[in-house]
């Protein structure tokens, strides 16, 4: 521990310690710190402003957490290392916000037809001239509507953490993966291979994981590496 650079470090003890006091409440007050922390739909009336930031530190399991730890750990030094503190804290926080973004767009048109047709029952309510009936009915419209949007909520690492795997494939794009520590792939494939199956699996799979997350941490973080290397290829591992 003592070798793990002070941003990566940071990052790892707070993650494991939000898992912590998680437990903690969820077994002696019953209270799942998930739905406080995640990442609400912004339409939600649940959103917060800061779930934006506290969505990447709280993850759903012991297995949620020790992958993306792990992979906080196997990348983050180096990374760090080669960034300077304050540019790697700032791309992991950018990458997390991207994937948050990335996913509202997929929520956006995932419940874009349910939200129409309510809608159309909303104009049918305001038709009715009995006014106690219609304050009802509203009541319950707005319910439904609450419903469908709070029923979005991200959590994790994951989208920080493919940001991180994104930086490693375009700096070190020759350097070897060992799948399964037997069959080795190069960095910059390995990396192509992870974007497309987060592509497919988003497509075609329905499941609770936040697949367009992870494609859009992983995007942005392509980008933002191969920005500054190109603007400042001689002092681009230099901090801020």
């Amino acid at each position: 521990m003592r070798n793990i650079p002070p941003v990566t470090l940071n990052l790892l003890i707070i993650n494991i310690l939000l898992y912590l006091v998680k437990i903690v409440f969820q077994n002696k007050y019953d209270i799942d710190v998930s739905e406080y922390l995640g990442l609400r739909y912004f339409l939600s009336s649940e959103f917060h402003w800061y779930q934006l930031i506290t969505y990447m530190f709280v993850h759903g399991n012991e297995m949620h957490l020790f992958f993306n730890m792990f992979a906080l750990w196997m990348f983050g030094p180096l990374l760090e290392d080669l960034l300077g503190g304050k540019k790697f804290l700032a791309y992991y926080l950018l990458c997390g916000l991207s994937a948050a973004l990335t996913q509202y767009v997929f929520y956006y048109f995932q419940i874009e037809g349910d939200v129409h047709r309510l809608k159309d029952i909303y104009t049918t309510i305001m038709q009715i001239e009995d006014v106690a009936v219609r304050e009802n009915y509203l009541r319950e419209w707005q319910m439904r509507v609450d419903e469908i949007y709070s029923s979005m909520i991200i959590i994790g690492a994951s989208g920080s953490i493919y940001g991180l795997l994104a930086a490693y494939g375009v700096l070190f794009p020759n350097s070897y993966f060992y799948i399964y520590f037997i069959m080795p792939i190069k960095a910059k494939w390995f990396v192509i291979l992870y974007g497309l199956i987060e592509l497919l699996t988003g497509i075609f799979l329905e499941d609770n994981v936040a697949h367009f997350a992870h494609l859009g941490g992983m995007i942005v973080g392509i980008v933002v590496i191969w920005l500054w290397k190109r603007k400042n290829r001689h002092y681009f591992f230099t901090e801020f």
